[in-house]
């Protein structure tokens, strides 16, 4: 804002130091070299507050990167916390498995919904890198990390979810053999009830 306030005074100077020349000042050439070096100061200053403010925008776009990468990083602390909280043992009662596949079918559906904001901040990093921003070290880093981090949540979800069917399956077959057992039994049972031998 400063520099485009002192624009009419540039142009008033151009404008005065011209009309000196035209008017065949007798110090033209000296005005005519000053209006040049200015005309250098003038656009040196412009490239470096260019320069600085793309430094600036730099950073700000550092900042966001990395704000987003640290709000991923937590989602997937908390949700790697879950599934090693999770019971999915085959000593689980079958409550207790139903509660887990429901949870972790509430789970899947996070993921889902997460991945958009995954390949979002994958684009960014993109973008910055391309960019040629000064941190792109430090960016195509982070990035990588939060990618591995991502995908070794998704392979930990897969895992989890075969067990938890694994134990379903488990129970599904104690289930049936409990029941064919208890079936077994009433029909010893009713072998040896004496009530039948007498009739």
């Amino acid at each position: 804002m400063e520099i485009d306030a002192r624009g009419e005074t540039f142009h008033d100077f151009d404008t005065f130091g011209n009309e000196l020349i035209q008017a065949n000042h007798y110090e033209s050439e000296n005005i005519r070299a000053k209006l040049d070096e200015m005309q250098q100061l003038r656009d040196s200053l412009e490239r470096a507050w260019k320069a600085r403010q793309e430094k600036l925008d730099q950073c700000l776009e550092l900042q966001l990167f990395n704000r987003d990468c640290e709000t991923a990083e937590q989602w997937m602390k908390s949700r790697e916390n879950a599934l090693k909280d999770d019971p999915s043992g085959s000593k689980s009662g079958p409550e207790s498995v139903e509660a887990a596949i429901k949870r972790h079918e509430d789970f899947d559906r996070a993921i889902t919904a997460q991945e958009e904001k995954i390949a979002n901040l994958q684009s960014f990093a993109s973008t910055l890198i391309g960019n040629d921003h000064y941190d792109r070290e430090n960016v195509e880093a982070r990035i990588q990390s939060v990618l591995q981090r991502w995908s070794k949540l998704r392979e930990a979800l897969i895992e989890h979810r075969s067990k938890l069917g694994e134990s379903q399956t488990l129970q599904d077959f104690s289930r049936d053999a409990d029941e064919i057992e208890a079936w077994i039994i009433e029909k010893i049972q009713v072998t040896q009830d004496d009530s039948v031998k007498d009739a």
